[in-house]
């Protein structure tokens, strides 16, 4: 039973940084995390969160490298190490 339950709390860790990330990459961006990201991509960046063990709007801000000499204004997520 305790298996399940740190399951779930686990999972909901995960959706809720997800909500978080997106939320504030968004606001930042202007742009959602699924535009540039896939689900395995923003799985590595909630484990690189948890082991960084700061807030989740400067992990987000930590993270944001704004691209020089491009055709749009974009901005795009430090590559994960």
């Amino acid at each position: 039973m305790k298996t399940c339950s740190k399951a779930n709390i686990q999972i909901s860790d995960r959706v809720t940084f997800t909500k978080e990330f997106n939320e504030h990459y968004l606001s930042i961006t202007g742009y959602g995390i699924y535009s540039y990201f896939n689900p395995v991509e923003i799985d590595q960046f909630f484990n690189r969160y948890l082991n960084e063990g700061v807030p989740i709007r400067s992990f987000v801000r930590q993270c944001i490298v704004p691209i020089r000499n491009t055709s749009k204004p974009v901005q795009q997520v430090a590559p994960l190490h």
